[in-house]
């Protein structure tokens, strides 16, 4: 997965704003869902987020990985990241 050209991530003190630059689209993320994001357009896989996120933070590996492919699966159904 990977997240696509078009789509433009600002973060804020609040978390991120991701902006669909195509269709004029935009949501508000969470600070946690921002590292996932980033991890994906650093070209990172979602095991790369589990662990950002499990060296950030106090979570276990299993909660992580099941957040991050929830997370994962959602900008999928927003048409945010493409295989």
């Amino acid at each position: 997965m990977r997240v696509r050209d078009d789509m433009s991530a600002v973060h804020t003190e609040y978390g991120v704003v991701l902006l669909d630059e195509t269709r004029g689209r935009y949501w508000k993320l969470s600070a946690t869902a921002g590292i996932v994001l980033d991890a994906l357009r650093d070209g990172g896989t979602e095991a790369d987020a589990v662990a950002e996120l499990t060296n950030r933070f106090a979570v276990d590996e299993q909660r992580a990985h099941r957040d991050v492919r929830a997370l994962v699966t959602r900008f999928g159904e927003l048409g945010v990241v493409q295989a």
